[in-house]
């Protein structure tokens, strides 16, 4: 990969759009702003996209760098320290995820489920929309296919070795932030699907506690879908594992397992997603999350030392 290629991936022309059904915000990229917005299908989003580009909105017109939004301003800062880095070596993003894996199997086995409380937020915000009419559905992935499907490889060695290890408090702490919020905050993938047989990943949300999850021994994590456009995950419910294709500055592919409807008549499912038996040692996803993980993870570097 040249020079210019390696930048290309890590900075990108964007423009956030906020639903205003749902007041999610979505990123849409580009090699500039114009092919930003030509890719999107749906007019009216389009126009809605075209509208915040005429009028320069500095607050959702802005630049990718390495997978966070920046406006323009800092968009182009970060480009000109980016060209001025000296040349690193490079450790291929496989064996960053080959050790996560690693470290991941050496744990004692961790089953992990959602609490009944966010089960509840997750229903009483989705549980009423039709399949057919943007329906939520819940899954559980590893997190290192949550990893990789999400993340550019310029990003996964930051985001394993310098902002999980050691624990950043600071980020699973998001998962405790909320009350009213607690279907706001919980990982999820924004998805497009394409005739009824693939999945795509569009947005995410989640990478440091799915992987500090991953990092304290759990195999899966409970994770919604949330579908882009029109998309529809009706054809994927029931199926025991469903390949998803990365974002388009993503890794690699991963496998969705457990696709079950954020409805009422779901609650036991969703309490016990993808869990025959919980371990003796199950994380329970809800207020806590990062005290629980914090302690699993100091104990474990105590009893690596």
């Amino acid at each position: 990969m040249t020079a210019r290629s390696a930048l290309a991936r890590r900075f990108m022309a964007a423009i956030r759009d906020i639903d205003p059904r749902t007041m999610r915000s979505t990123h849409y990229t580009g090699p500039d702003h114009r092919a930003a917005i030509d890719q999107v299908e749906d007019s009216a989003l389009r126009d809605r996209l075209e509208t915040l580009y005429r009028s320069e909105d500095p607050a959702n017109v802005g630049f990718m760098v390495d997978g966070r939004f920046h406006n323009r301003q800092a968009g182009l800062e970060a480009l000109r320290a980016m060209r001025s880095e000296p040349r690193r070596q490079r450790v291929p993003p496989e064996a960053i995820l080959r050790e996560l894996r690693r470290q991941i199997a050496a744990q004692p086995r961790r089953t992990v489920s959602w609490s009944p409380e966010r089960v509840d937020a997750l229903i009483e915000a989705y549980g009423r929309q039709p399949m057919s009419d943007g329906g939520r559905v819940a899954a559980t992935i590893s997190p290192d296919d949550f990893l990789r499907t999400t993340t550019g490889r310029d990003q996964i060695k930051r985001i394993v070795e310098e902002e999980v290890l050691p624990l950043d408090e600071r980020m699973l702490a998001l998962g405790d932030a909320y009350i009213h919020g607690l279907a706001d905050d919980t990982p999820l993938l924004v998805a497009r699907t394409f005739d009824g047989k693939r999945i795509e990943v569009r947005g995410h949300e989640g990478r440091h506690r799915n992987t500090a999850m991953g990092l304290a021994g759990a195999r899966r994590v409970p994770v919604v879908l949330h579908p882009q456009h029109k998309s529809s995950f009706e054809p994927f419910i029931g199926k025991k594992k469903v390949r998803i294709h990365p974002d388009h500055f993503a890794e690699g592919e991963g496998m969705l397992h457990d696709i079950t409807p954020i409805t009422p008549e779901n609650r036991e499912a969703l309490l016990n997603l993808g869990v025959r038996k919980r371990s003796p040692n199950h994380i329970v996803y809800g207020a806590g999350l990062a005290a629980t993980l914090a302690s699993i993870l100091s104990q474990r570097e105590e009893e690596a030392a």
